[in-house]
């Protein structure tokens, strides 16, 4: 994230970032998390050409199933207050454990 390359706190860009919105008058797209997932998902080497057989998945049915659990994590509150990139990086992996 932003806030990690800038080595600085979170909650200090966010708020630089909300002003900058602001002052320019400019309007932030909205992120579709499944986009997000899919382009995590895109990047492991999880195909049958980099891995064992029963272990390959295709990225298409991996994105469903972490989307499906980030979800779920987010209708029981788990992922308030969190950083959503680990929380995405989890769901892949249990996503492609599963």
């Amino acid at each position: 994230t932003i806030s990690c390359l800038l080595d600085a706190d979170p909650a200090v860009v966010g708020v630089v970032y909300q002003e900058m919105v602001k002052i320019l008058n400019i309007e932030a797209p909205l992120i579709n998390v499944t986009d997000v997932i899919e382009g995590y998902s895109q990047e492991y080497k999880i195909s049958s050409t980099h891995v064992s057989e029963e272990m390959a998945e295709t990225s298409k049915d991996l994105t469903k199933r972490a989307v499906a659990l980030v979800e779920l994590a987010a209708d029981s509150w788990i992922v308030t207050g969190r950083r959503p990139i680990p929380i995405i990086m989890a769901a892949v992996y249990l996503a492609w454990q599963s």
